[in-house]
C-alpha cells in the first residue's frame, strides 16, 4: 500500500456584508413561500346552469399592491369550462393560492372578470393557518 501525502491547507471562508439600508430596501420585494387554501361553499337560490373558476381569480391584500394568484382548483371547472350546480345545493370546491405578503391583516378574494356573477368576497380576516372557509350565495 502506498503512502499519500496530505497537506493541510486552510479553508478560508469569505465574509460578506450586506449594506443595512439595501436589506431594508429589498426585504418587502422578496416573495415570500407559503400557500393559501380557500375553502369555498357555493350556493345559488337562482337557476344556475353551471360555475366555473377564472385564471383571473386572486387574492388581494388591503394593504399591498401585490395580489395572491391562484395556483390550483379542485372540484370545480376553470372556464371556460363549467360544473353543475343544481338549485339550493351547496358546491364545495377548493382553491390554492400563491402566499399573501406577512404583513397582510385583511384581504378580498374575487374574479377579475367582467360578469356581474363574478366571485366577490371582501375583508377576510387573516390568520395563522392560512387556510379559510367561505361562503359565496348568488
Amino acid at each position: 500500500m502506498e503512502k499519500v501525502e496530505t497537506l493541510d491547507i486552510p479553508v478560508i471562508k469569505p465574509s460578506v456584508k450586506i449594506d443595512k439600508k439595501l436589506k431594508k430596501k429589498l426585504l418587502p420585494k422578496t416573495e415570500e413561500e407559503g400557500q393559501v387554501i380557500v375553502h369555498c361553499n357555493f350556493k345559488s337560490n337562482k337557476n344556475v346552469a353551471g360555475i366555473r373558476i377564472w385564471m383571473t381569480t386572486y387574492l388581494r391584500p388591503g394593504d399591498s399592491r401585490r395580489k395572491s394568484k391562484l395556483l390550483h382548483a379542485e372540484n370545480i371547472a376553470v372556464a371556460p369550462q363549467t360544473t353543475p350546480v343544481k338549485k339550493g345545493i351547496t358546491k364545495r370546491f377548493t382553491l390554492i393560492f400563491s402566499s399573501l405578503p406577512k404583513n397582510c391583516k385583511v384581504f378580498d378574494f374575487s374574479e377579475e372578470i367582467n360578469d356581474p356573477y363574478k366571485f366577490v368576497v371582501r375583508n377576510i380576516p387573516r390568520n395563522k393557518s392560512d387556510v379559510y372557509t367561505i361562503n359565496i350565495n348568488f
